[in-house]
């Protein structure tokens, strides 16, 4: 730190303040997947619950774009079939906080892409929640989150759901620590489901998770 020098003296120490933020944000999510591989989740989240934070994030995803003049142009939208849900008793074993939680590390993450990939005409970012059949066969709620940025290296994406893993610096997302994925993978596995990334054609990514209903 170079006390003799005003202008060098203020970037240190807004170098340093985004250090301790960064740090700040490794020991919160690390504490956050220890509870979240602690046990089972105890949550339980209804069909009218989870389009409620679906929209509410999406609320948020605008909002994050548009206080960025680097992400400017970046469309985001959802998708979901109000004629499709399932009986009242269905629910997902997730808290309303957890799925939110899912959704804003997903959408922070695409938003995240395509803002490092530079130049982004008519980007989009596109989540949609429905009914479909879990790897067994089981009902199950399907939220998919697909974007219109570069996608991941084929070689990546089998451990992009591990810890402090991190394929280059386009999809860090808002968690920092390489741990974003790394929570949405140990939040599905809590409820009971799983995570599949793939990359799109020509380009972007889709994350799809399915969590399996239950009526316990």
């Amino acid at each position: 730190m170079d006390a003799g020098d005003p202008d060098a003296l203020l970037l240190d120490i807004r170098s340093s303040h985004s250090t301790a933020i960064r740090l700040a944000q490794l020991a919160n999510n690390l504490l956050e997947l220890s509870r979240i591989e602690a046990g089972p989740s105890s949550g339980r989240i209804d069909w009218r619950t989870l389009v409620d934070e679906l929209t509410d994030a999406i609320d948020r995803a605008r909002l994050l774009v548009s206080s960025d003049d680097d992400a400017a142009g970046i469309s985001v939208d959802f998708e979901y079939d109000p004629r499709r849900r399932p009986d009242a008793g269905a629910r997902v074993a997730l808290s309303p906080t957890d799925f939110a939680r899912i959704l804003d590390n997903l959408l922070g993450n695409a938003i995240t892409a395509i803002r490092s990939a530079g130049d982004h005409p008519e980007a989009t970012v596109t989540a949609s929640l429905a009914l479909g059949a879990g790897p067994d066969g089981e009902e199950s709620v399907i939220l998919t989150v697909r974007d219109s940025g570069p996608g991941m290296p084929q070689e990546f994406i089998p451990v992009a759901l591990d810890r402090f893993t991190r394929a280059d610096g386009s999809r860090t997302g808002q968690s920092g620590g390489g741990l974003g994925l790394a929570i949405v993978g140990a939040l599905a596995d809590a409820a009971g489901g799983h995570v599949v990334l793939a990359n799109g054609e020509p380009s972007g990514l889709t994350v799809t998770v399915t969590l399996p209903i239950r009526r316990d």
